[in-house]
């Protein structure tokens, strides 16, 4: 197969999405549940370098899925697929930047904290966990917002796919799947944050799976 710069860019995109969205969150080494509890912030502390990079990462995986996603709807050529392809990628595009937002919270709190209560007593770390409260309901509100924003953006992508024929038709079913999956679980169970999981988990292999469809494809912009 020839290369091709676009096709290149856009499914390495994709597997550098997955690998940083999935690994930047299995090794984040302290989970925040629904609010901080005091014993977080010690626990992040014995990590807190880790913590920080790791967030990172996953924070940028998100962007970097964004930057994939819009690579891939710049290759589709001037098809009626493009009507559904097109609002797919802006609206899982929304569910990533408000995701990040709240992703973002907890990587700013969490180190802070961890370094602002070295050596305090447990009650002003209890105080300090109870004063984040509001704020951090808000920021959990984004990540559910995000993440059902990404379902649904996903379920018109999948759609767009299946339509386009540009690629194998398992991408679009999956990504449709995947989609009403998520949104059916996060409106469902908004406090469930463990009945997510698997979820993340498939998306992240969707991107990796995506992106070496694309890769194999005969999708193309570029003359070399």
């Amino acid at each position: 197969m020839n290369r091709d710069f676009s096709r290149d860019f856009t499914g390495y995109s994709f597997i550098a999405a997955a690998l940083m969205l999935w690994l930047g969150w299995i090794l984040i080494p302290v989970h925040i549940d629904i609010f901080f509890r005091p014993g977080d912030f010690s626990s992040i502390g014995n990590h807190l370098s880790l913590y920080i990079w790791m967030y990172r990462v996953h924070i940028f995986g998100m962007i970097v899925t964004v930057v994939a996603l819009t690579a891939l709807g710049s290759l589709f050529p001037r098809v009626s697929s493009r009507v559904l392809v097109y609002p797919g990628i802006a609206v899982i595009s929304t569910g990533m930047a408000a995701s990040a937002l709240g992703a973002a919270f907890f990587y700013q709190f969490g180190a802070s904290g961890a370094v602002e209560l070295q050596g305090m007593s447990p009650e002003v770390i209890r105080d300090y966990g109870a004063s984040l409260k509001l704020d951090t309901q808000y920021a959990g509100c984004f990540y559910r917002f995000g993440r059902v924003f990404t379902g649904l953006g996903m379920v018109f992508l999948g759609a767009g796919l299946i339509r386009s024929k540009l690629l194998p038709s398992w991408t679009g079913f999956s990504a449709m799947l995947i989609g009403i999956a998520a949104m059916a679980v996060i409106m469902a169970f908004p406090d469930r944050e463990n009945l997510y999981f698997p979820i993340f988990h498939l998306q992240s292999l969707w991107l990796a799976a995506t992106g070496f469809a694309v890769l194999r494809s005969g999708l193309s912009l570029s003359d070399s």
